[in-house]
């Protein structure tokens, strides 16, 4: 009998496998590190870099998005505020998400609203865009609008519509998400272009490719 000392080369790590064979020619597989004879080797862990959370919006910001208004009626104020952190989330049941800053006052206000509105902008309202970005909006503004079963307002002119009702928030970080449950929609101008938003600034579509 012959002990062979072979290197054996797996995904999962390298192991020194001793065989007992009748001649030195012939080689026997290893069994596979799965099968508990041969240790797991631990893996290594690189220690995170340091990420500055300016870069980090920055970085994000290379992601194009759409402009929305979120809007809602919490029994006390009828609001609406600026959001680009909006998406779709599935399509039985129908629902969308919306991520929202705790620091803001619609944060609180929303808290208490149940359903909201999504308000997909067109090219040409870059100035309604502005006005529920800002800080001390008083309601709705001078925007005009009209409301439908929840009560959020549909701002008039707006490319797309999306009514919900909220049907889960869910804690992340220094946001909240809202999950919508989509109780009615509209494609309201469907030869409209939208308004985009990519690197801080506002964008046009451009030449389909």
């Amino acid at each position: 009998m012959v002990d062979l000392l072979i290197l054996a080369l797996w995904p999962r790590g390298v192991y020194l496998v001793t065989v007992k064979t009748a001649s030195a020619d012939v080689l026997l597989p290893p069994q596979t590190p799965n099968s508990g004879q041969f240790p797991r080797e631990t893996p290594h862990m690189t220690a995170e870099p340091t990420l500055d959370p300016r870069q980090f919006r920055d970085a994000i910001g290379r992601f194009a998005t759409g402009v929305t208004v979120i809007t809602w009626d919490d029994g006390e104020h009828v609001r609406g505020m600026t959001a680009n952190a909006v998406a779709s989330l599935s399509l039985d049941p129908m629902q969308l998400l919306v991520c929202v800053d705790k620091k803001g006052t619609a944060h609180e206000q929303l808290k208490s609203a149940r359903a909201f509105a999504v308000n997909i902008l067109a090219q040409d309202q870059i100035e309604v865009s502005n006005a529920f970005a800002r800080r001390g909006v008083e309601d709705m503004g001078e925007v005009s609008y009209t409301t439908r079963q929840t009560g959020a307002p549909i701002i008039d002119g707006v490319l797309t519509w999306v009514e919900c009702e909220i049907a889960e928030r869910i804690d992340g970080g220094d946001h909240t998400i809202y999950i919508g449950r989509v109780l009615d929609l509209e494609i309201a101008r469907p030869d409209a272009s939208p308004l985009l938003f990519f690197g801080g600034r506002y964008r046009a579509l451009g030449d389909e490719l």
